[in-house]
């Protein structure tokens, strides 16, 4: 019998098989589909998650965002010049492989192409079903993103906020992509509840956009279709096809664990409802739930994952409803809030640099809350 078995092979599950892998731990990650495999994603990395994984990313930083072009309604670009670099732009299937590298260099078994059918919770033990056989350990995480087949087969009562996103590729001229080069795309008035988004790659542009409300994907293509003409983009003989995607947001959920199970990252709705970005919560994530299992496996104790929901209810948690609030905030009256940022671009630089770095995130959010009602209010 294994110790851990983690469903899913993105960058939550990857990076907790490698923290549990290198202190000695039996761990199988499971992966649904072949290694490498797409993703779709902006692939922006920021700060605070590039010093979280802690590893030297080298030739997987395609770009660097320190530059944005900020617009509301396609209209009124405001110019931001960044001191450091706001985000780092990765290729998704190559950063999440290079995860899976890591967890199987440090001792973890991984195993890909195995679809996860069923799961069963027994006295002693959780075993879980895969198109392909059957594996026993003494824990198991949902890493499996906002379809989880964790959270639903064990019956967490794990409640999201189902935000729809769509990504596509430009591919270009490298002439042309000189543009692009460091700057990022922003426009926070094509929708009520979103915005969408251009990063520059290595060899070609993700172009994107996503909703915080409920929509039909039909009406989003045309809208990113939109999107992508304003900056000559609409040829669709340069665009790759188009992948949408759900992001989870959750704040309503009352536990993160069960007796043999947890959920981290996406699985868990963890993704910040302002951003969209989920990257960072899926690594601090897993790096509490190797807290946990680690404190359980090293002192012999009985399985007890009870302090896993208590730090994420203490770490994650309030930054998430801290985001909540400033998208409700921010994006119903844009319009405002984008004069606000024109009148003072130093407001919005420290803005992202603070929360995107990482410091006092929490705090930054409601300074900023407020500022934005006042602005409101005497507008």
């Amino acid at each position: 019998m294994h110790q851990v078995l983690v469903i899913g092979a993105g960058p939550a599950g990857a990076f907790l098989s490698y923290l549990l892998a290198k202190e000695g731990l039996d761990v199988v990650l499971l992966e649904k589909a072949k290694m490498p495999r797409p993703k779709p994603c902006g692939g922006a990395i920021s700060l605070r998650a590039k010093n979280l994984i802690g590893f030297d990313l080298g030739e997987l930083i395609e770009d660097e965002i320190n530059h944005l072009v900020l617009t509301h309604n396609f209209v009124d670009p405001l110019e931001v010049r960044l001191d450091s670099p706001l985000a780092y732009l990765v290729d998704r299937k190559r950063f999440d492989f290079f995860l899976v590298k890591q967890a199987f260099e440090a001792g973890a078994q991984v195993y890909d192409e195995q679809k996860v059918l069923r799961i069963e919770i027994l006295p002693d033990r959780v075993r879980v079903f895969t198109d392909r056989g059957s594996f026993d350990g003494q824990i198991v995480v949902g890493a499996d993103g906002a379809n989880s087949i964790v959270a639903r087969t064990l019956g967490f009562n794990i409640k999201y906020g189902r935000a729809l996103a769509l990504d596509c590729s430009v591919s270009l001229p490298p002439e042309q992509m000189l543009r692009y080069k460091g700057t990022a795309y922003i426009d926070y008035g094509i929708l009520a509840m979103g915005y969408s988004w251009i990063f520059p790659k290595a060899t070609h542009l993700t172009a994107g956009i996503g909703s915080f409300l409920p929509r039909k994907d039909k009406k989003l293509k045309l809208e990113l279709k939109n999107w992508l003409e304003t900056y000559g983009l609409g040829n669709d003989g340069n665009r790759l096809e188009v992948k949408g995607h759900i992001v989870p947001t959750g704040l309503h959920t009352t536990t993160y664990h069960q007796e043999r199970a947890i959920l981290v990252g996406d699985a868990a709705g963890l993704t910040d409802p302002f951003t969209g970005e989920g990257i960072y919560n899926a690594l601090l994530s897993s790096k509490l739930a190797a807290q946990v299992i680690l404190d359980c496996t090293r002192k012999n104790k009985s399985i007890d994952l009870q302090p896993y929901s208590q730090l994420i209810k203490k770490n994650i948690i309030p930054e998430l409803r801290a985001a909540a609030r400033l998208a409700l905030l921010f994006y119903p009256f844009s319009g405002t809030v984008h004069n606000l940022f024109c009148k003072k671009p130093e407001l919005v630089k420290s803005l992202l640099q603070s929360v995107y770095a990482g410091y006092d995130t929490t705090g930054v959010l409601r300074q900023y809350s407020k500022l934005i009602v006042n602005f409101i209010n005497s507008s």
